[in-house]
């Protein structure tokens, strides 16, 4: 028997202080009903920077700044046919909060201050994540957008050269 293997990207999306959370329909298979971050599916092709950029345009149709943070990881394994997921976190900011949802998957959704997640039927365990949120924007943790996918650079074979990472060190 194969094992199923799956990616998952989440996006923690922030504007003004607030979080982004989005209520799954209740007929739809996963987490009906609950109150959740943007997520999906790494395609195949796709790393994992350009799924979570595509999750994002398809599930809230925000503007968001070209700095992401990886903030977490998590793991399960389904129960109806024991394929495992494994999912990667972003931490992502809003450029305006003018949001376009998916309502194939989502009946609605609110911007919510961080301390008010656990007021919400959300998936157990997504106040970590907030926790990781508010660290990272409190020590200014960003990192560029382009600098989190090298596939750029495989695929075109590039390099960054031997003076541009001594200025970085000096810098």
């Amino acid at each position: 028997m194969t094992t199923k293997h799956t990616i998952s990207v989440t996006a923690i999306i922030e504007y003004q202080g607030n979080f982004l959370f989005i209520k799954r329909r209740g007929d739809v298979s996963n987490f009906p009903g609950k109150r959740v971050f943007p997520w999906g599916k790494v395609e195949l092709g796709e790393d994992v920077i350009q799924a979570l950029s595509r999750e994002l345009d398809e599930e809230t149709g925000l503007q968001i700044a070209e700095n992401y943070t990886l903030l977490s990881s998590y793991q399960f394994t389904r129960e109806e046919d024991q394929s495992s997921s494994i999912g990667l976190v972003f931490l992502v900011h809003a450029l305006n909060d003018e949001v376009v949802f998916d309502d194939e998957s989502f009946s609605e959704y609110e911007w919510i201050q961080p301390e008010d997640i656990l007021e919400y039927d959300s998936i157990y365990g997504m106040e970590a994540h907030v926790r990781n949120a508010i660290y990272a924007l409190k020590h200014h943790q960003w990192i560029p957008r382009d600098w989190m996918s090298i596939t750029h650079y495989q695929t075109n074979k590039e390099s960054i050269t031997k003076e541009y990472l001594k200025e970085l060190q000096q810098n």
